[in-house]
């Protein structure tokens, strides 16, 4: 591996989008303990890297110490994020997540009156960088409903960034997994405790063969593209 590109603190959700593939998944599901969010940060000062995501599937608000984990992982990095669908965001947690030092918010819309809620309390923070209206891929098909469809990219014409360039997720258990739209984690390729997770690369698994959404050749991925 060579970049973390999100750290899963929380694998719960509190909505059941039928467009994600989070409530049909069969993986077991959980809160990233202190132990895991530590091994993780240690990996993540070895890949030299200044940036963290603190979600992947899952509402990273559900975790009751997420202020502190945005606290601790700004002592390895500068740039903290993560993406919320703003059930959980009152005004009194904005402050104090900007406090602790989060960098950016994404809002997601999934729930648009709390969304807008949770909009209006980031006000004079500057703490919100986007907010999500429209979801463009449906992880490749692993969703009950698909919105949209993926044409099929040949992965050795257009690799993934993943697979070009080392990027992994940790999942909130401590799995090390190949890609970020993958809720089943049938790309796992290991656990944050082993030996020689460092050298761990993302590989070609089941998804590949119909998602084109990590493909850009500039590297570029804005945070929670999954």
């Amino acid at each position: 591996m060579k970049f973390i590109y999100t750290l899963e603190v929380c694998g719960l959700c509190n909505l059941k989008c039928v467009y994600c593939p989070h409530p049909v998944s069969p993986r077991e599901l959980g809160l990233m303990s202190r132990e895991v969010f530590y091994k993780a940060l240690e990996l993540i000062r070895a890949t030299g890297q200044d940036y963290i995501c603190l979600h992947n599937f899952g509402e990273p608000l559900m975790h009751p110490e997420i202020v502190d984990y945005v606290r601790i992982a700004r002592k390895t990095v500068s740039n903290v994020v993560f993406s919320t669908n703003g059930i959980l965001l009152t005004r009194e947690l904005a402050v104090q997540l900007k406090e602790a030092g989060l960098t950016e918010l994404y809002i997601s819309t999934h729930s648009p009156e709390d969304a807008q809620r949770a909009i209006e309390n980031c006000d004079g923070l500057d703490l919100l960088k986007q907010v999500r209206s429209k979801f463009r891929h449906d992880w490749a098909g692993s969703a009950k409903k698909h919105p949209t469809r993926y044409k099929k990219v040949p992965a050795a014409k257009q690799p993934c960034v993943f697979h070009r360039d080392g990027w992994v997720v940790v999942l909130w258990d401590g799995t090390i997994n190949s890609c970020c739209i993958d809720m089943h984690a049938e790309g796992r390729l290991g656990t944050i405790w082993d030996e020689d997770a460092l050298s761990l690369w993302a590989k070609d698994f089941s998804l590949c063969d119909n998602c084109d959404l990590m493909r850009d050749a500039s590297g570029v991925i804005s945070p929670g593209a999954g």
